[in-house]
């Protein structure tokens, strides 16, 4: 009997002491848990802090590109009548001077504008040759006048003469800007590419001749 109750005992006592270890255990781990959670709290925190000062830094520069288009507007607005009242001023000759001046040709070698004298220099045998012609976007002119700033005819016409035929030729069409280009892919150093432009484009390009000479140096 006494051993029963001794034996009883003992079972008591360890469950207690069980008890109060696994009491501990859950108490450490409900403490880790409680670290963690709060670490991914504060980092949540300060990645809405960062947010929030990005987004104030985001409307401040929304707000200052907003004024500045306001006096761009404005300021455009300035100009445009100005520019009208001159239009307005202005006699024919100098209506179809602003015409001329208004629409943009270029001449280029490799994506390269071509020198005035002519003379273009490349480091390999491909050659692309394009001449692109460009109109405003925005015109001021009485009705009619812009057309008559063109060049005469068909831009890519004024190219009249080329030693070589182009190994492919195609155009590029775009709302204000043209093109027409035309692809060497064997231009040898001991026969030069030679090109001749009529005496309006040079003069449009603002060249001194109309003799182009594309090279491959030795």
């Amino acid at each position: 009997m006494k051993k029963t109750k001794v034996f009883v005992a003992g079972l008591l006592v360890t469950g207690l002491l069980f008890g109060c270890q696994s009491a501990d255990a859950v108490g450490d781990k409900e403490g880790e848990v409680t670290g963690a959670g709060s670490e991914v709290i504060d980092k949540q925190r300060e990645k809405i802090d960062h947010l929030t000062e990005a987004n104030d830094e985001l409307k401040s520069q929304v707000k200052a590109l907003e004024m500045e288009l306001d006096f761009t507007k404005e300021e455009v607005g300035i100009y445009s009548g100005i520019a009208r009242k001159m239009v307005n001023d202005a006699n024919v000759k100098e209506l179809s001077q602003l015409a001329e001046m208004l629409w943009e040709y270029k001449l280029l070698v490799n994506d390269q504008p071509i020198p005035k004298n002519g003379k273009v220099k490349v480091d390999e045998e491909n050659v692309s040759l394009s001449i692109v012609q460009q109109q405003p976007s925005v015109s001021i002119l009485p009705n009619g006048m812009l057309s008559e700033g063109k060049i005469s005819g068909e831009y890519f016409d004024h190219i009249v003469d080329m030693n070589a035929e182009p190994d492919n030729t195609y155009g590029s069409d775009g709302t204000l800007v043209t093109g027409m280009h035309y692809d060497f892919t064997h231009v040898e150093k001991e026969f030069p590419l030679k090109i001749t432009i009529t005496e309006e484009l040079k003069e449009r390009l603002g060249m001194t001749t109309t003799s182009i000479v594309v090279s491959i140096p030795e």
